[in-house]
């Protein structure tokens, strides 16, 4: 009982002292100083969005290496304009753009034009391209070269000829498309010939022709001969468009009322 005083004595001098030295140690927050001019003791990590030396021997420079970029080749713009051989602007002119290296299926740009027969390429990466353009009724041009940088702004005009086209239908009696064989245009005077395949609602399109006397005929392939009921003369203009219908049945019986051809007024 004689050391309790002495016990309870020493327990307040230990508490005190830790007081003391815990805030010595860690002052509140209220007291930190956040500018503390001693700085850090421990390594901190390269950090490339400060100008701020490192402590220790390393500093940012060693770790990210300053290297000096050039500017990018700037794109001075490119544009292109599509207009008839007349001069009058072709509105909805298909423009494409592909890598010299590549074939136009594989076009970067695929654009059409305005109502003046004008488009803007917007951006090209530097390289060599083919430039190209078409519109439906006319000849498309030769793709012309494009050389991305250049040391000026590059316009391109494309002047298309216009051209004849024939169209049509393949039809059995009833009004069930004809899916299969060809429709081929024979021009004898300038020595031309032109072979496309009906699409899957049995419609055919020859594309731009020349003006003067062409034979459009139907056959079941590329080979032989057409069934000469299933053949037309048709004189046509620059510019003009003519329209067939094909009506053939089942069978090649020459007996056959239902095979013939027909020209379609619109």
């Amino acid at each position: 009982m004689k050391n309790i005083p002495r016990i309870a004595l020493a327990g307040i001098i230990l508490l005190v002292a830790l007081v003391f030295f815990g805030s010595v140690a860690c002052p509140p927050l209220g007291e930190r100083n956040a500018t503390n001019q001693d700085g850090p003791r421990y390594p901190l990590p390269a950090d490339p969005g400060t100008t701020k030396p490192l402590p220790g021997p390393l500093q940012i420079e060693d770790v990210f290496k300053r290297v000096k970029v050039e500017p990018p080749a700037s794109f001075l713009g490119l544009t292109v304009t599509v207009h008839a051989a007349d001069g009058l602007p072709l509105e909805a002119a298909q423009v494409l753009c592909w890598p010299a290296e590549a074939n136009r299926e594989k076009a970067l740009i695929d654009g059409l034009t305005d109502a003046q027969g004008n488009y803007t390429v917007k951006w090209l990466p530097a390289g060599k391209y083919q430039l190209e353009a078409s519109a439906r009724g006319f000849f498309t041009a030769e793709p012309l070269q494009v050389l991305i940088p250049s040391p000026v702004a590059q316009h391109f005009d494309f002047a298309l000829k216009i051209g004849a086209r024939i169209s049509g239908e393949l039809r059995r009696p009833g009004g069930t498309p004809i899916r299969y064989g060809v429709v081929r245009f024979t021009n004898s005077e300038e020595q031309l010939e032109v072979v496309v395949r009906p699409n899957a609602a049995g419609n055919f399109d020859s594309g731009p022709l020349l003006g003067g006397l062409w034979v459009v005929e139907w056959l079941p392939h590329t080979q032989g001969a057409a069934d000469p009921r299933l053949r037309f003369d048709a004189a046509i203009a620059p510019g003009g468009q003519r329209r067939f219908i094909f009506t053939l049945t089942q069978t090649n019986s020459a007996k056959d009322p239902a095979i013939g051809v027909a020209e379609l007024f619109e």
